[in-house]
């Protein structure tokens, strides 16, 4: 198994992980990067024209975790995109009203543009890509196995961030060995009014942990996360698993 981290590391938007089997290859999140020039010129599909794509698996429906679906319906892909179905309305949402952004940008500066001679603003997707992918929107339930992929199932549970989110956890069976990873989205706030409380896994070989959050909080969860990490390793020594593993920490742009 190989994943590749291709968004949201060393940046705070466009969440996206790679994940290859000798059998299958998942999505999990195609998030957009925001923030200025410099992080927009990263927006492009996260896999190549010739890479295999079997599904993509969605933890919500924000923008910075789904904003490039539409530029993989631009590419032609036709994958199903398995998600809750709240997190299908939210992105059905969405990725219209971006797809709309994105159109009224690019005219915005061709009307602002000085020179006839300038090569036209294309938008980075239109509102058919937009349509196209969200066509490839597949409904799942929470806390039930779902195959997703050849050799790969999937299971979601609730993640407490907005309507439909969820945490994913991986069931990889790979040479005869069953691997858990776990994809915990974007978790909490605790105690919001209409958003129930996020459901942890037990058990996996591998964590990404998704924590964007203040700079002073950073180092009081890291050293609580490290030390969790270090207690919950003990027990399971002899058995080649490592419980937790931070993908990144980074204070927020706005």
């Amino acid at each position: 198994m190989k994943i590749t981290i291709v968004g949201a590391a060393g940046e705070v938007t466009g969440s996206a992980y790679y994940v290859q089997t000798k059998s299958g290859s998942v999505l999990v999140d195609c998030g957009l990067f925001q923030g200025g020039r410099k992080s927009e010129a990263l927006n492009r599909p996260p896999t190549g024209p010739k890479q295999k794509l079997d599904a993509v698996l969605l933890t919500h429906g924000h923008l910075d975790h789904t904003g490039r679906l539409p530029l993989l319906a631009k590419r032609g892909h036709t994958a199903p995109v398995f998600a809750t179905p709240a997190t299908i309305e939210m992105t059905s949402l969405i990725l219209r009203d971006s797809a709309r952004i994105q159109a009224g940008d690019a005219e915005r500066r061709n009307r602002e543009a000085r020179s006839r001679l300038a090569k036209p603003a294309e938008p980075l997707y239109t509102p058919e890509h937009a349509e196209a992918i969200i066509q490839c929107l597949k409904p799942v339930p929470y806390r039930q196995p779902v195959a997703v992929a050849p050799g790969i199932e999937a299971i979601w549970t609730e993640s407490g961030h907005m309507l439909g989110s969820g945490s994913i956890q991986l069931i990889v069976e790979e040479d005869g060995k069953r691997k858990r990873v776990v994809f915990s989205g974007d978790l909490g706030p605790r105690s919001a009014p209409i958003l129930k409380e996020f459901e942890p896994f037990r058990e996996a070989d591998l964590v990404f942990l998704e924590s964007t959050t203040t700079a002073a909080t950073i180092v009081r969860l890291s050293r609580r996360l490290m030390s969790s990490c270090a207690s919950s390793r003990k027990p399971s020594r002899g058995r080649g698993r490592s419980w937790c593993r931070p993908l990144r920490w980074a204070a927020p742009n706005s």
